[in-house]
């Protein structure tokens, strides 16, 4: 006697196949991209050598106060087909402050979040703030309330492709 196993998953699928009558679009969607990422820190080392400072990264194995940590965000799309408008979003670090204007990323629109990622908008991040008279202005958002980053890629990263992001923090 001999046994037949399924895979109840490619049955579904097949008949999804069948009754669908757009039987391309369903195998499209099989073929999806798939956005893998690595974080890499850094600390920031300055040295006085020949009369000048000299800024290297060197592993951050430990950390204190007022170090420059540098985090590099590689991207990689793993999937059968391309990553159209790719979105990564990195929180700050607990226990540092984001550095205005360090953010980085080749053919990517960055924005920042002050409220937990619930909303972004392009950097400098700017807050409403209720003067003593009543009124309210717009204010560039001090490094402290930082709390997302967010890179949407422009470019569709194609099968096998790879890309770099980063930032700079200071450590409280």
């Amino acid at each position: 006697m001999r046994r037949v196993t399924f895979n109840l998953s490619a049955i579904l699928f097949g008949c999804a196949l069948v009754l669908s009558g757009i039987g391309a679009k369903v195998w499209a969607q099989a073929e999806q991209p798939e956005i893998t990422i690595r974080i890499d820190v850094a600390k920031e080392a300055r040295q006085f050598k020949d009369n000048r400072w000299i800024v290297q990264r060197v592993p951050a194995v430990t950390t204190k106060r007022d170090d420059i940590l540098v985090y590099t965000i590689t991207y990689t799309n793993e999937g059968q087909s391309p990553a159209i408008d790719a979105v990564i979003v990195d929180p700050i670090p607990t226990g540092t402050i984001y550095i205005l204007n360090s953010a980085t990323g080749k053919n990517a629109d960055i924005s920042c979040s002050i409220d937990g990622a619930r909303y972004f908008q392009p950097p400098p991040a700017k807050v409403t703030v209720r003067n003593p008279d009543g009124t309210t202005e717009e204010k560039i958002a001090p490094p402290e309330q930082y709390t997302h980053l967010r890179w949407t890629i422009r470019k569709p990263v194609l099968p096998g492709e790879s890309g770099e992001l980063g930032f700079k923090v200071m450590v409280r």
